[in-house]
């Protein structure tokens, strides 16, 4: 075994967000390090022993009982397993924040709260999970870390962290528990939990977050963070490109009513990804919950015919999918739908892909630059079952906003708003009721020329990296931005002008909300008598339109403004406008 590093270690419960919450020993508790049981609490000493038998005998009193861990690092080397009625106990002394993880090997301080260290099973995924829950058991006040898990791509294979003993074990739960670097988190589906509950996880899962299946009553999971504190060195970062690439962080089988709340992943392939397995299909309700950077935020592969799955007040970074094999209703409501800009190797150029039997809805949502890379033509898909999208706000003004295909069995898209125009596709042969609908352009004096970013007739045109975004005060809504460089990224407006002449010239840029924008971009207006380059501040005078002269100007296309990305901060393209005098 490799001897773990001290100072990750020290680290791990050595930092705070939000307030401390600290837990006095039942009176009457089982404690690990008093006699019998012996345990060191040194990291280095293997206290599974001493765990499992304060474990068992808190079971044999028959009427359960709580083992206690006070703070200290236990290694635990083998495997925990739980009779019923049993709650291990520890010390939880601070909700994590990352920023303490990132420089982890830095850290030299005294360890607080109870922190065990996991080494039994590794490089292999099938084996018995690190805890074993029976009936009415409860983990709490707990950090579990896996002092030889590798920052790599891939990492190393380990069972389960929790789970449940073989057979099931209703009454589960799992509260103030942090899982640093775990490969696989909780697995409260391979044997099945009914009325399982979750609060309080955090963790980052290396492979697969929580799975549930085999829950024929009622489960809740609340206020559970998924997210890269261990080990993550941004875009470089092998084990995040492993996780992007592979990884699930909620993964919902059979469950007769699942009640997700305020429960986040990000940077994960899946965030929620709802399976049908042997046992059957999910029932879910989720509130106040999100993907964030995710290639598929949702991933429906089926769903309960009689209940499905609903989102609500929930935001979604990333791919909606509902595959061909769902059949039943899909909801949203009251969700934003976003964009991801960190996803380089993702191609599809869909972001709401809809199929299947069932009915999928979108009520009083919002969708908003799905593609910041801006290869994508189509915000929302349906090649299959019925759709309703109603009261809804679409703020990407260039593409498809939704194309029903011939499979499309009914539709109705009623009461939404778009920031631009509307264009909807329908080539549904089903029934498909669409109308009171509102878009909305930009109104300008009377001859005025505009060309704006989200123009498609080839007015618009970008070369080098450039990326779809908003600022606030945009014209029709987006913009595209370019972060500071040398010059090689460039965004060019070229109107088709009738009349040759002297022509006014403005450019339209949105706000500064990051405080990154440049204080001299650099405009060029080509015209009949060259090239004029005029410098714009653009962290002033956002949401109107800045002056850059006068000129003359031959019929046709040859002049055109350019700008690009040669300046001492970001930079933006959003509009142009030309006015004759």
């Amino acid at each position: 075994m490799r001897i773990w590093n001290r100072g990750i270690v020290a680290c791990l419960t050595a930092c705070a967000l939000g307030w401390a919450t600290a837990y006095a020993a039942d009176p009457g508790a089982f404690d690990v390090t008093k006699a019998p049981y012996g345990a060191k609490a040194d990291g280095v000493t293997d206290d599974t022993a001493a765990f499992q038998k304060a474990i068992s005998d808190a079971g044999a009193t028959g009427m359960g009982g709580t083992v206690f861990a006070p703070r200290g690092t236990y290694l635990i080397a083998g495997n925990l397993r739980f009779p019923p009625n049993v709650t291990l106990e520890g010390v939880w002394e601070f909700v994590p924040t990352p920023y303490k993880f990132w420089y982890a090997e830095r850290a030299n301080e005294k360890v607080p709260g109870t922190v065990l260290l996991a080494t039994a099973g590794e490089g292999k995924t099938d084996g018995p999970p690190f805890i074993s829950l029976h009936v009415n058991c409860c983990i709490k006040g707990i950090t579990i870390f896996y002092p030889n898990q590798i920052k790599a791509n891939p990492p190393k294979p380990y069972p389960w962290t929790i789970g449940v003993t073989e057979g099931g074990a209703d009454h589960c739960t799992i509260r103030d528990v942090l899982l640093v670097n775990p490969y696989q988190a909780v697995d409260f589906g391979s044997s099945g939990s009914g009325r399982h509950y979750i609060e309080n996880l955090y963790a980052y899962p290396l492979f697969k977050g929580i799975f549930i299946d085999k829950c024929y009553d009622i489960g809740r999971i609340n206020n559970v963070h998924l997210w890269p504190f261990w080990g993550y060195s941004g875009d470089d970062d092998a084990l995040g490109k492993f996780v992007t690439e592979n990884a699930e962080a909620f993964i919902i089988g059979r469950t007769d009513w699942e009640y997700i709340t305020n429960s986040f992943a990000i940077f994960y392939k899946v965030g929620f990804h709802f399976i049908k397995t042997d046992s059957g299909s999910p029932n879910v309700l989720l509130t106040q919950s999100g993907a964030d950077i995710c290639p598929s935020a949702v991933l429906v592969d089926d769903c309960q015919t009689h209940a499905g799955v609903s989102f609500e007040n929930s935001q979604l970074f990333g791919r909606i999918v509902v595959r061909d094999t769902n059949t039943g209703p899909v909801r949203f409501t009251g969700c934003g739908f976003f964009g991801a800009t960190r996803q380089k190797e993702i191609v599809e150029p869909i972001h709401l892909d809809l199929k299947g039997k069932g009915h999928v809805s979108f009520d009083n949502c919002h969708f908003i630059t799905l593609d910041p890379q801006n290869t994508a033509t189509i915000n929302l898909l349906a090649s299959g079952g019925s759709l309703s999208v109603m009261n809804c706000l679409f703020k990407d003004v260039n593409r498809t906003h939704v194309d029903l295909e011939p499979g499309v069995r009914s539709a109705v898209i009623v009461g939404n708003t778009f920031d631009g125009k509307a264009k909807i596709v329908n080539n549904s042969k089903g029934n498909v009721q669409i109308g009171l609908n509102a878009d909305y352009e930009q109104p300008e004096e009377k001859g005025a020329i505009v060309v704006d970013d989200s123009a498609d007739d080839g007015s618009f045109k970008t070369d080098g990296k450039w990326t779809v975004g908003t600022g606030g005060d945009d014209y029709m809504s987006l913009l595209h931005w370019a972060s500071k460089g040398n010059g090689d990224a460039r965004a060019t407006w070229r109107p088709k002008l009738v009349e040759p002449g002297r022509y006014a010239v403005y450019v339209w840029f949105g706000g500064d909300p990051m405080n990154d924008h440049a204080s001299d971009a650099p405009y060029t207006v080509h015209h009949a008598g060259g090239d004029t380059v005029t410098h714009v501040n653009l962290k002033q005078n956002a949401g109107r339109w800045v002056s850059l002269g006068e000129f003359e100007f031959v019929a046709g296309t040859e002049g055109y403004v350019m700008a690009s990305n040669a300046a001492n901060g970001n930079v933006v393209a959003d509009a142009v406008k030309f006015v004759k005098k």
